[in-house]
């Protein structure tokens, strides 16, 4: 917000994705990261209609070729598509060029690139680890190019990002962070001590509804899920969803003499794809491709993170025996 002098740039090295990332040797102090992903998230304004409901958000630079990647909520109102992107105190028009809200993530793309925007350098989500120190990247309440700091607090998290109607469909696992996120912050960086994209920042947790702001438990959405949903966005405006073919609740099942958490398969479509590979009504789902399945949110939000026509290994609990089947992932005609 122009507050005292600008931090000087840190070195940089470029990244296999083009973006930029802290040279190897400058430390991974937060200073260095700030002035690092200074140029590489923005902040997005939507315009309300005549009796008001306009917002704002963040965005974070894809690539060179004037992609700015947001979350679905931030833009699903934008009218006609029409959003303003805000560099260095002057404002660039974006069109909303394709938007999910199973996961919440949507793609802008620029009418004119300014030259002073980098792509942000991505990291590996699979390397977090819960205690790992993050940064997080926005522009919170409209101040933008903030940064705050925290940790990485859990992993695999399974939040509903949407509101209302929209609740049960989006859901995504996602990194949970003590990094303070407000309004605002949404479709901002979630960034590693190398300064490396690791996640998307998408909601916050809030007490009896309300929207105060941060509370310590902000969440983020991991940037191998952002990167999968980008791509299909870029390349055709819309997502191709697995489906597994069931419909779930919570549920537990004993094994070995132990109550053990999972998701009950309640209903089992059909000539679907779980059915043809064997699963059935009963069935508790512990765990899928390697990932712990302990709740049917946390199904689905693992479920989000497949590709149609993946083969998924789920093992399941019947009988109070472990059986490994293996899913050849389907498409969701409803999402």
């Amino acid at each position: 917000m122009g507050i005292g002098e600008p931090p000087q740039p840190a070195a940089t090295s470029q990244s296999s994705d083009g973006g930029s990332s802290l040279a190897e040797g400058s430390g991974g102090d937060w200073t260095a990261v700030a002035a690092t992903v200074a140029n590489s998230v923005v902040a997005i304004q939507v315009a309300g209609s005549d009796a008001g409901g306009g917002s704002q958000g963040s965005g974070v630079v894809w690539d060179d070729a004037g992609h700015i990647v947001t979350n679905h909520h931030v833009v699903e109102n934008a009218p006609e598509g029409r959003v303003s992107v805000l560099v260095d105190n002057q404002v660039f028009a974006g069109t909303v060029i394709g938007s999910d809200a199973p996961t919440d993530l949507a793609v802008v793309v620029l009418d004119n690139q300014p030259a002073s925007l980098v792509p942000l350098a991505r990291g590996d989500a699979d390397a977090l680890r819960v205690g790992d120190e993050v940064a997080a990247i926005g522009n919170p309440l409209g101040l933008s190019g903030s940064v705050t700091t925290g940790i990485v607090s859990a992993l695999d998290r399974p939040i509903a990002t949407g509101s209302g109607a929209n609740q049960a469909a989006a859901i995504t696992n996602a990194i949970q962070t003590s990094a303070a996120l407000n309004p605002g912050n949404s479709g901002g960086a979630l960034v590693n001590r190398a300064g490396e994209l690791v996640g998307i920042n998408s909601a916050i947790a809030t007490l009896n509804g309300s929207q105060s702001g941060n509370i310590g438990i902000g969440f983020a959405i991991p940037v191998d899920l952002t990167n999968h949903i980008v791509t299909q966005l870029i390349e055709t405006g819309d997502v191709a969803h697995a489906l597994l073919g069931t419909t779930n609740g919570d549920g537990t099942a004993i094994l070995n003499g132990v109550e053990t958490l999972g998701a009950q398969v309640r209903t089992v479509e059909p000539g679907g794809p779980a059915e043809q590979a064997g699963i059935q009504v009963g069935d508790v789902i512990i765990e899928a491709d390697g990932e712990t399945i302990s709740s049917s949110r946390d199904l689905v939000g693992t479920v989000r993170g497949f590709s149609v026509g993946q083969e998924v290994v789920f093992k399941v609990i019947r009988d109070g025996t472990v059986h490994e089947i293996t899913v050849t992932m389907g498409q969701s005609p409803n999402l």
